[in-house]
């Protein structure tokens, strides 16, 4: 007997001990349970097994360091007569061909007939004779919730084209921004592309590569760990539909940004309007407050994305706008792209401050400090209160971020403030964060009689990796003004890691700057899945410092020391604040960095995470600094990137 059924029988005899069944009986009985689900599956399965085949290429590049390579085998579905469809995980590298392998061994050259690259799939079109038989889409792909608890069977084929069945359970649907069905099963990256079904053979969805999001770097990260994911059925009837005529899907997008950079808080207001996006031909505004995206109600902005996620470029959505006291219905076609956010800066922190006038709820935003050298500079006075950008009243730090971030590049703004009781009107010209790294932004005041830091070790119940901290006595703080948090990590499990810190004591003395240096639990290497404890780690800070969201960066060992090479700490970084963008708000790395195997997410946020780069010209930038701009991640670059700037610059990237 195999220890997973023999686990079983030893469950199934505890729960007849405690009905007072001998074991004897419940061995019995638990055997003759085990045959029936075993025949159960057997039977489910074999009404699929003629229509699955192994999808290979042929002279597939070599992929990254950890990454699943293009040309591994994986599955997929004959659709009909010469239809496949399969995961794109079998595209993601380019290769001189494609081959389709049915059961019998029987290859068919394959070429992609369109693509799904909202929902990782693509469809294939083999040709010739003896086609392997093809299932009927209309009955295959019928949409259904399965019950969370209910049987999943993830099929696929080995290479010898052998079948191979993954049991487990249903554990959560609606993931992946409600396009996919999560399952418990252990599914390796031969079942990719593969079905998932129930015990009557029910279509529950096809295997993709997946994390969760902002969970690992790759998606091929969870492979083999019991958390696998499938495009549902009802997605797939959709997908199908386009994909059959030849058309390639995208993922829809409306250009409306949140106004929190966690998108699971209770707010739906709209912080920004993306230029020419759907939602600025559409009329909406900033403040507008979302209240239903096709009739269905939504709290915080992961309930749009959940309603948006099933949706492609083209399909209409419709917005219930709640707008001051009117409410409004705004209908809108999605699209497959559209221009980057360019966030700029006036070169000024602010404070929110509760403003018990205001008939609704309010704040007031007063200018704390203004950069010499900066747009403000000699404009804006520290106490001003802002109250209008534009045409556009703010009532909080949002609003102002938002008037920034989609506000014409190169032209005035003008502001309306409150200063000494007096209204005034300015005009101020923002300047885009990017190129070389501003003069204001790492010449700051250095501030005395801050409280002694000392180092002590940090440690997680949660977490492996080895961690020590520089920070002032929390009892010891005299004022409650913000810290700003770096991780400094390093590339491996260094003894030294203690004195790297002691590095950091002269940044530490002139800044509210608390450092974390952080080696990897492998003595060797940074894991993936290793940037979920970054962020553990300073979730657990932050419950004991007062640390500013919005100025908490990660910079590479390499960038820190100054050495010509970088190191995996690098990688790390980059990887850690593309996928955790909504913790990190800078990385400083190497100019010789190599880029993670990666799927590069687009920063739609009204402050995303800036990258600093050691270089002393723009055309010494490396050549993926090009893509990173491209989608929206403001890139600087420094001759010189020392701790001193690291701390100058850290701090200030919470100011606007």
């Amino acid at each position: 007997m195999r220890p997973f059924d023999r686990a079983l029988v030893l469950l199934a005899a505890a729960l007849f001990l405690m009905a007072g069944k001998s074991p004897a009986v419940c061995e019995e009985f638990s055997l003759g349970t085990l045959d029936k689900l075993s025949k159960a599956v057997r039977k489910a399965t074999d009404q699929w097994l003629p229509h699955i085949v192994t999808v290979e290429t042929i002279g597939a590049l070599e992929g990254q360091s950890g990454e699943i390579r293009g040309d591994v085998p994986i599955s997929g579905v004959v659709i009909e007569k010469g239809f496949v469809l399969s995961s794109d995980l079998i595209l993601r590298q380019p290769s001189a061909a494609i081959l389709v392998v049915d059961q019998s061994g029987k290859r068919f050259s394959a070429t992609v007939h369109a693509r799904d690259r909202h929902r990782d799939l693509v469809l294939l079109r083999i040709e010739g004779d003896g086609l392997p038989p093809g299932v009927d889409p209309k009955n295959a792909f019928v949409e259904f919730e399965p019950t969370i608890g209910r049987t999943a069977i993830a099929v696929g084929r080995y290479r010898d084209q052998s079948p191979m069945m993954a049991r487990g359970i249903v554990s959560a649907t609606e993931r992946l921004n409600n396009k996919a069905v999560q399952i418990d099963a252990r599914v390796s990256p031969a079942f990719y592309g593969g079905p998932v079904i129930d015990l009557t053979g029910r279509l529950i969805g096809l295997s993709i590569p997946a994390v969760g999001d902002g969970m690992a770097s790759d998606a091929t990260g969870w492979y083999d760990s019991g958390i696998a994911f499938a495009i549902d059925a009802g997605s797939l009837a959709k997908s199908w539909k386009s994909l059959s005529s030849g058309d390639d899907l995208y993922r829809g997008l409306i250009g409306i940004v949140a106004s929190a950079r966690d998108p699971l808080l209770s707010d739906t207001k709209i912080a920004a309007v993306r230029p020419r996006s759907p939602a600025a031909s559409a009329g909406l505004q900033v403040n507008d407050v979302v209240t239903e995206v096709n009739e269905v109600p939504v709290r915080k902005h992961q309930d749009i994305r959940q309603v948006i996620g099933r949706l492609d470029a083209g399909d209409t959505v419709k917005l219930g706008i709640k707008r001051g006291d009117e409410s409004l219905d705004v209908s809108m076609e999605l699209a497959r792209s559209i221009p980057p956010l360019r966030p700029q800066t006036i070169g000024v922190s602010v404070a929110e401050i509760d403003d018990n006038n205001a008939k609704e709820e309010s704040r007031i935003v007063r200018v704390t400090g203004v950069a010499k050298g900066s747009p403000a500079d000699g404009i804006l006075q520290v106490d001003d209160e802002i109250t209008v950008t534009g045409l556009q009243p703010i009532s909080g730090r949002s609003d102002l971020e938002g008037s920034l971030v989609t506000h014409p590049a190169g032209t005035s703004l003008k502001l309306r403030i409150v200063r000494e009781n007096n209204g005034i009107d300015l005009d101020i010209k923002p300047v885009t964060i990017r190129g070389e790294l501003s003069g204001w932004r790492t010449e700051v005041e250095k501030i005395a009689d801050l409280p002694k830091a000392s180092v002590e070790e940090l440690r997680l119940a949660e977490s492996s990796l080895k961690s020590f901290l520089l920070a002032p006595d929390p009892t010891n703080l005299r004022d409650s003004q913000p810290y700003a948090l770096v991780l400094h990590l390093l590339p491996h499990s260094d003894s030294e890691i203690r004195d790297s810190l002691e590095e950091w004591q002269d940044a530490v003395k002139n800044h509210r700057l608390i450092v974390l240096a952080v080696a990897p639990a492998n003595e060797t290497e940074w894991l993936p899945q290793e940037s979920e404890s970054l962020v553990s780690l300073v979730k657990s800070l932050k419950k004991r410092f007062n640390i500013d969201d919005d100025s908490v960066s990660v910079v590479s060992h390499s960038i820190v020391t100054g050495t010509a090479n970088a190191d995996e700490s690098d990688t790390m970084a980059l990887a850690t604040c593309i996928s955790q963008s909504e913790t990190f708000t800078g990385m400083a790395i190497s100019s010789q960095t190599t880029p993670p195997a990666i799927r590069l997410v687009e920063a739609d946020g009204v402050r995303p995470t800036e990258v600093l780069i050691e270089a002393g010209a723009e055309d010494e930038l490396p050549t993926w600094s090009a893509a990173l701009s491209k989608a929206g991640y403001p890139v600087l670059w420094n001759e010189k990137v020392e701790r001193e700037i690291i701390a100058a610059w850290t701090t200030r990237l919470s100011w606007l």
